[in-house]
C-alpha cells in the first residue's frame, strides 16, 4: 500500500542540538500510528516537520507523493490537518464558530459536517460558548472537532488526550481509529500508553530522536524495550485481550 505521507532520513537541528537524526516514518490509509517515547525525544518535532510548519535539516518528507516543502499552504491544509500543542483559548469566538473554521469546502453540507464533529466529540452543547471560557480538556475536544471539519486524508496530532478525562480519551480514541479505518490516515503523539496499546493500529517508538521501534503493539510494547528507552522499569501484561503497561517499582 502507498503511504499517504511519508517521512525519508529526516534529521532536525536546533544549534548544536540534534533533535531527531535519520527517521523514516510513513501513515498509510486505514491505519492510526501512535508515536510514543519519553520527554524529549522529538515527537513534537516529528509532527511539526511532518505537518510542514518546520523544515528538517536533512531528509525529506513527501504527502501525496509530492515534497511537502513544494506545496502552498491553502493547498496543504487540503491535504493534511494538524494538531500542535499550542491552544489559543483566548479568541473571542464561539464554540461553534471555532469548529466552523475547519470547513474548507464550498459550505455545502458545512453545517451538518460540524454538527457531525461536535456531536463526535461531545462538544455540541458548549456550541455557544466563548472558547476561553472552557476547560482546557473541553478545549482540546473543541480544537479536535475543527481538525475533523477540515476533513483531510492525514490528519497529525500532537497530544490528542493532552486534559481529557478517561471517558473522552475512550470516546477520542475510539473515533479517531474509526476515522483511520475510513481510509484517513491518523499519526497522533500519545503519553497514555494504555490508551494507545488499545486503539492504535501502529507504534513508532522515539528515543534521543531516533526511531528505536516501529511496528505492532506486540513488538513495540516490550517491557524490557520500554523501560530502556523510558529509562524506568515496565512491565507489560495481557489483560482482558488488551496489552496493559505499567510501571514498576
Amino acid at each position: 500500500m502507498t503511504p499517504l505521507l511519508s517521512a525519508h532520513n529526516i534529521g532536525y537541528r536546533v544549534g548544536n542540538a540534534q533533535l531527531l537524526e535519520e527517521v523514516n516514518v510513513d501513515v498509510a490509509g486505514g491505519e492510526l500510528v501512535a508515536v510514543i517515547g519519553p520527554n524529549g525525544a522529538g515527537k513534537s518535532t516529528l509532527v511539526s516537520v511532518l505537518a510542514g510548519d518546520l523544515k528538517p535539516s536533512a531528509g525529506s518528507v513527501e504527502i501525496g507523493g509530492t515534497d511537502i516543502t513544494t506545496i502552498d499552504g491553502a493547498e496543504l491544509a487540503r491535504m493534511r490537518a494538524a494538531l500542535g500543542q499550542g491552544r489559543t483559548p483566548g479568541i473571542p469566538f464561539s464554540v461553534a464558530e471555532v469548529v466552523a473554521m475547519g470547513d474548507r469546502s464550498s459550505g455545502n453540507g458545512g453545517t451538518s459536517v460540524v454538527a457531525e464533529a461536535m456531536a463526535a466529540m461531545d462538544v455540541a452543547d458548549l456550541a455557544d460558548r466563548i472558547v476561553g471560557s472552557l476547560s482546557g480538556g473541553e478545549h482540546t475536544r473543541v480544537e479536535l472537532a475543527r481538525i475533523l471539519v477540515q476533513d483531510t486524508e492525514v490528519i497529525l496530532l500532537d497530544e490528542p488526550l493532552a486534559a481529557l478525562d478517561i471517558a473522552h480519551e475512550e470516546r477520542v480514541m475510539r473515533h479517531l481509529r474509526s476515522v483511520a479505518e475510513s481510509g484517513r490516515g491518523v499519526l497522533a503523539v500519545l503519553h497514555d500508553l494504555n490508551a494507545a496499546a488499545a486503539h492504535a493500529h501502529r507504534f513508532v517508538l522515539l528515543g534521543a530522536g531516533r526511531v528505536v521501534a516501529d511496528g505492532s503493539a506486540d513488538e513495540v510494547l516490550d517491557a524490557a524495550l520500554l523501560s530502556d528507552v523510558y529509562g524506568h522499569p515496565m512491565s507489560v501484561n495481557r489483560v482482558d485481550g488488551r496489552l496493559v503497561v505499567l510501571p514498576r517499582d
